[in-house]
C-alpha cells in the first residue's frame, strides 16, 4: 500500500503569453517520480505539462513548469488535474480539494 501525494500548496502566475505553475509535493513513503498539471483551454481542450523538481527531494519537494499560452486561446484557463507517477509506477490524482489549494489556478487572457 502506499501513501498518497499530499499538496501542501502551489501557485499558478500568469503573463499575457506564459504561465508557471509551482507545487509544494510531500509523499510520505514513495518517491515521486513524475508529476504532471493538466489545464483546461478556454476551448475545452486540456493540455498536460510535466513538472521538474526545483528543489528539496523527491518525497518533498518543489515541482514547477513554464510552458507558453497560444494568443488564440483568449478566455478563462483553469488547472483540471493534477497527478503524480510514484517510483512503483503507480498514478495518483490529486484530489479537488488539493486543487483548490493552488494560488492563482484560474486566469483570464485576453
Amino acid at each position: 500500500m502506499t501513501d498518497l501525494p499530499q499538496l501542501l500548496d502551489g501557485e499558478a502566475t500568469s503573463t499575457p503569453s506564459t504561465v508557471t505553475v509551482r507545487l509544494n509535493l510531500r509523499s510520505i513513503r514513495d518517491e515521486t517520480r513524475v508529476l504532471a498539471v493538466g489545464v483546461t483551454l478556454p476551448s475545452g481542450q486540456v493540455w498536460g505539462f510535466d513538472l521538474d523538481l526545483v528543489s528539496g527531494t523527491d518525497t518533498d519537494g518543489t515541482w514547477q513548469a513554464t510552458f507558453e499560452l497560444p494568443p488564440a486561446q483568449a478566455g478563462s484557463w483553469s488547472i483540471s488535474d493534477v497527478g503524480s507517477i510514484d517510483r512503483l509506477g503507480v498514478w495518483h490524482h490529486l484530489s479537488a480539494g488539493d486543487l483548490a489549494r493552488i494560488t492563482g489556478s484560474t486566469w483570464t487572457t485576453t
